[in-house]
């Protein structure tokens, strides 16, 4: 009868605490006392009432009173909203890594989840230009390294994947180009000829006529040779939307996790998380959790006793520069350094303008300026570069990017995709947007020598159907 009263109960009262003093009954109190009276009544139970009053206060410590939420909502159990389930992989961020790895791991067998707390893709992901590296501009270095080198075999997966012929079925995603320009000033002509001679004799790279220039250059009097290189560029909304329409069913919005969202049992191993969204909560058990969450990985790893793995955050300041022309570039300028001076791809806004944006060394150095100075320097640039070209209505903007990454002593860029491992933890940065075929790779091996294998069962999602699903970020020009 006592756990009949509790259950009944429960639901409906939420608790604070009195410093001192008797108080009396509410009103609210006796309206659930006969409501409970009713429930048992109905039940033909013989009730046992005992005093709901409250108690003196004890000397040193305060006491509870018990208060009605709503005496009138109707009565359900305490588990009304909670739910439990077993998957093998938990998958934490939505950007180009999370929803790659979760369209792979499904795709192979793999009963799997991808949680995130945001907008897909919200973090580094939106803010990428779209641009499928194939490590051309690595040669200007005079030297292929090894991110020059692994990243070579990326254009041909993406471009198996555009056509629905790779290993995932990217047909919908929108190419803005299938290739990115390079110019640079006369006297830099020998030096690009020289560095990209290995990608020229491999068709990668070709050196135009100025009757072959794309309008634009051939408006703007660009001097010099202009080198078109095998990089296409993709609308990156489109392809979060499109990976996310692959992996639909296995996307939750959920709340921001806390320390206490990481479930342990008795011996302290980790077992899962316990996730919420509002009033829903979800008890999740897997084999495994997978941080693909960028910057996220780092706030997630403070819960864990140290050691664990470092991550640093090389920042940029991109620019959005807005006008009237429609003026469509994808290119690379050189001024002889390593890094290109001004990176550009064109964009269109849903009310249709033109956008163009920009990085490359004006982003890098970027950084050490405010905003009001970015943007100055982006309009002056834009002026030096092309000075036979207007930009009517120019309208520029600055927005600070942190490229989140494991750590490296030098603090450059990781070379490759980097996995580390923690009890059943995979945390994992792609580096670049380009890498996250790869870094899905890497990630299936390393679940394959932990012996977390597909079961190749289907997973039953009915209880989630009223779990929202996550929105897709909008690009910086749209904010």
């Amino acid at each position: 009868m006592e756990a009949f009263v509790l259950q009944a109960l429960a639901p409906h009262l939420f608790f604070y605490q009195r410093t001192k003093g008797i108080y009396p009954l509410s009103l609210d109190l006796r309206l659930c006392c006969l409501r409970i009276l009713t429930i048992l009544i109905t039940h033909k139970v013989t009730p046992v009432v005992r005093s709901l009053a409250p108690r003196r206060k004890p000397k040193s410590k305060g006491y509870i009173t018990y208060h009605l939420a709503n005496p009138y909502a109707n009565i359900a159990p305490m588990s009304y909203n909670s739910l439990s389930l077993k998957v093998d992989i938990i998958v934490i961020g939505g950007g180009i890594a999370g929803l790659w790895a979760i369209n792979r791991l499904t795709q192979l067998g793999y009963q799997a989840l991808l949680i995130e707390h945001q907008a897909l893709g919200s973090g580094q992901t939106i803010k990428s230009q779209g641009i499928i590296h194939g490590g051309l501009k690595y040669a200007l270095n005079g030297i292929l390294g090894l991110d020059g080198a692994a990243i070579q075999d990326m254009p041909g997966r993406w471009q198996a994947c555009l056509k629905g012929e790779g290993e995932l079925d990217l047909r919908a995603v929108e190419l803005l180009s299938p290739y990115q320009y390079l110019f640079s000033t006369r006297s830099l002509t020998a030096q690009l000829a020289q560095s990209f001679a290995q990608f020229t004799l491999q068709g990668k790279v070709d050196a135009l006529n100025s009757a072959d220039y794309p309008n634009f250059f051939q408006a703007a009097a660009i001097k010099g040779k202009i080198l078109r290189l095998e990089e296409m560029v993709l609308n990156v909304p489109s392809v979060i939307k499109t990976l996310a329409k692959l992996s639909e069913p296995y996307l939750l919005k959920i709340d921001r996790l806390t320390e206490n969202s990481w479930l342990r049992n008795q011996a302290q191993e980790l077992e899962g998380l316990e996730l919420q969204n509002g009033q829903q909560r979800l008890k999740l058990l897997a084999d495994c959790i997978l941080m693909t969450a960028g910057s996220g990985n780092a706030e997630m790893l403070q819960c864990f006793p140290s050691p664990t793995p470092r991550m640093q955050h090389r920042p940029l300041q991109m620019s959005v520069a807005k006008f009237s022309e429609p003026y469509e570039v994808f290119a690379h300028c050189m001024d002889g350094q390593s890094a290109p001076r001004l990176t550009i791809t064109t964009h269109r806004t849903e009310a249709g303008e033109t956008v163009w944006y920009l990085g490359g060394r004006l982003a890098e150095e970027g950084v050490q300026r405010s905003q009001s100075e970015q943007i100055k320097a982006t309009e002056l640039e834009l002026k030096t570069l092309f000075p036979n070209m207007p930009f009517s209505n120019l309208s520029c903007s600055a927005f600070r990017v942190d490229r989140a990454e494991a750590w490296q002593h030098d603090g450059k860029k990781p070379a490759l995709p980097t996995l580390y491992e923690m009890e059943k933890i995979i945390i994992a940065w792609p580096t670049k947007l380009a890498f996250a075929p790869l870094l899905a790779d890497l990630i299936i091996d390393s679940l394959t020598k932990k012996n977390i294998l597909p079961t190749h069962r289907a997973m039953d999602l009915t209880a989630l159907q009223t779990w929202p699903k996550p929105l897709i970020a909008k690009p910086l020009w749209e904010e």
